[in-house]
């Protein structure tokens, strides 16, 4: 049995993680200050601004 992966599963995946790093930044960003590279989640936070600027780049979420 094959899985077909659809673009609006795609975009209900990235909608997804984007809201679950929302609800979670500040946890996100004490956990990195202690165990990740020092920027306290800097790093993680422009990563989750780029998730929600990809309608930007054609991905409509």
């Amino acid at each position: 049995m094959m899985t077909n992966i659809t673009l609006d599963n795609i975009k209900l995946a990235v909608q997804r993680i984007a809201i679950a790093c929302e609800q979670s930044q500040n946890r996100l960003c004490e956990a990195d200050s202690q165990l990740g590279d020092g920027d306290l989640g800097v790093t993680m936070q422009k990563d989750g601004d780029k998730l929600l600027t990809m309608p930007k780049i054609g991905l409509t979420i």
